[in-house]
């Protein structure tokens, strides 16, 4: 995993990526937990998540949740779409299904039964 490999000269932006697939799958996963955790402000950390992906690091979090979720429905339909929510990190399937319709256009219930 490219996580494993970072040395401590890593870049901010690197360590940030690191954090986020490591722990997006916790509640407590948080843009502001991010910041304490790399000894940054929020606003040094947005700064760099936009220059580097022009999105915010809120929507890159969100985004790689999304993306994870998507990969987990098309794998196992055993899973109920409500654990999958709770397995990226959201608290509220509801909210997870809105966003996720949102984003992939389908509700994720849809959008399993297209793969």
């Amino acid at each position: 995993m490219f996580c494993d490999s970072l040395s401590d000269n890593s870049a901010l932006f690197d360590k940030a990526i690191c954090y986020i697939e490591r722990n997006f799958h916790k509640k407590e996963c948080s843009i502001l937990k991010l910041a304490q955790e790399l000894n940054v402000s929020r606003t040094t950390l947005y700064r760099e998540f936009v220059k580097r992906t022009d999105m915010s690091p809120v929507c890159y979090l969100k985004k790689y949740r999304l993306e994870q979720a998507s990969e987990m429905l098309k794998k196992d339909k055993s899973i109920a779409v409500s654990e999958v929510a709770f397995l990226c990190g959201y608290q509220n399937p509801y909210y997870f299904s809105k966003d996720f319709k949102k984003t992939m256009g389908v509700s994720p219930s849809e959008f399993r039964k297209n793969f």
